[in-house]
């Protein structure tokens, strides 16, 4: 994964903020990749599994994830995975239309 290092508004020739859907579109400045190794995977979604169970999560449960595609977004759905959930997206980029 890459951690943003900063963002900015891109922007057009005519110097206006480049939009789609009423959004701005940013630019961002990425770190180099970072490694996860199957260990600390195991280990990561492992916790955030007995973090569910002890919110009231159980075998079966749908559990919804309303998240930006990123690196957590996948330990939570192995998480989910691990304790025999059902992983329902929900996608934050959609729109007010969709």
């Amino acid at each position: 994964y890459r951690e943003v290092l900063s963002a900015e508004d891109s922007v057009g020739k005519d110097g206006k903020a480049k939009r789609i859907d009423g959004r701005s579109l940013k630019k961002y400045r990425l770190s180099d990749y970072k490694w996860l190794t199957y260990g600390q995977i195991d280990t990561i979604t492992t916790s955030i599994a007995k973090g569910l169970v002890a919110n009231g999560a159980a075998f079966g449960d749908k559990i919804l994830i309303l998240s930006e595609t990123r690196v957590e977004w996948f330990l939570c759905a192995q998480a989910i995975a691990k304790l025999g959930g059902t992983v329902v997206t929900l996608f934050s980029n959609l729109g007010i239309n969709s």
